[in-house]
């Protein structure tokens, strides 16, 4: 039976959970919709505070494994080995999304990228906006448009059997403990000469091989990226208690002009506009 399943990766964010979860409440979702909470290690408890305002969700929860690991890849690994569970547990047809915790997700994101995957067999749909440029070929009446090595982690969902066969194979070891070595002798040759070695870059060098299938954008981006704040990113965290530190992020996320001046640099702000959504 095919299903749709979340894999919702969070760390120490639980304000921007907070967001992230009450606009995926606010979405279009289908009956069959999982949800599972993939928690980092040394994840912030306060997460627990915030699940206890979304119980009426179909959500479980998953502490990702301790293992050795080269200091870029923590992340990595969480991403990767939460969604390589979700795809072996879903049927083969299933999607997958990955919605990390600084994403917004728009009222038609998860019908729009069950029409998209129904199309072709892509190797995964992006309801974000594309930032990382290259060619891009539009496909009017359908509202898509198709890439070759674009790809990025925001709003994407991939459908269980292709990321198996793709991206599976890469998930192991190997990468985690020496990434950038994996990557040069598995991956060449390297159009990015080592640089980009966390999971969305292992990814998108998967994708530019010869034969990969393109990856699907929407033409009109129903989700986008809102972490102004957190790993790779300089803004100022939010003090204050947890409900005060809710309201603060609030304050920014759904704000073109406070996330402008809270993103820092304007790379960063391009990279993180916020959508309004005709809710």
């Amino acid at each position: 039976m095919t299903e749709t399943r979340v894999v919702l990766t969070a760390f120490d964010r639980p304000e921007m959970l907070w967001h992230c979860l009450s606009n995926i409440r606010k979405a279009d979702r289908p009956d069959n919709l999982r949800i599972t909470i993939r928690l980092d290690t040394g994840y912030d408890r306060d997460i627990h505070r915030i699940l206890a305002d979304f119980t009426d969700m179909p959500i479980d929860v998953s502490v990702a494994p301790k293992h050795p690991f080269h200091r870029s890849t923590k992340q990595s690994a969480n991403v990767l080995g939460g969604l390589y569970m979700a795809c072996q547990r879903a049927h083969p047809d299933s999607i997958v999304h990955l919605i990390e915790d600084d994403v917004i997700v728009g009222p038609d994101h998860f019908t729009f990228s069950a029409k998209a995957h129904a199309q072709a067999d892509y190797f995964a749909v992006i309801t974000s906006d594309n930032c990382n440029g290259g060619e891009e070929t539009e496909h009017p009446g359908t509202g898509l448009k198709t890439s070759h090595g674009t790809y990025r982690g925001i709003g994407v969902s991939f459908r269980a059997d292709a990321f198996l066969a793709h991206i599976g194979p890469h998930i192991r070891p190997e990468y985690y403990l020496n990434p950038r070595a994996y990557i040069r002798s598995i991956l060449t040759p390297d159009p990015f000469k080592g640089a980009w070695i966390e999971q969305d870059g292992l990814i998108r060098r998967i994708q530019m091989r010869e034969g990969m299938p393109p990856i699907a954008y929407a033409m009109q981006p129903r989700s986008y990226h809102a972490g102004y704040y957190g790993k790779n990113r300089p803004g100022k965290r939010p003090h204050g208690t947890l409900s005060q530190r809710i309201d603060a992020v609030g304050a920014v996320i759904y704000s073109p002009d406070e996330m402008r001046e809270k993103s820092v640099r304007e790379g960063y702000y391009l990279d993180s506009i916020p959508i309004t959504f005709d809710r």
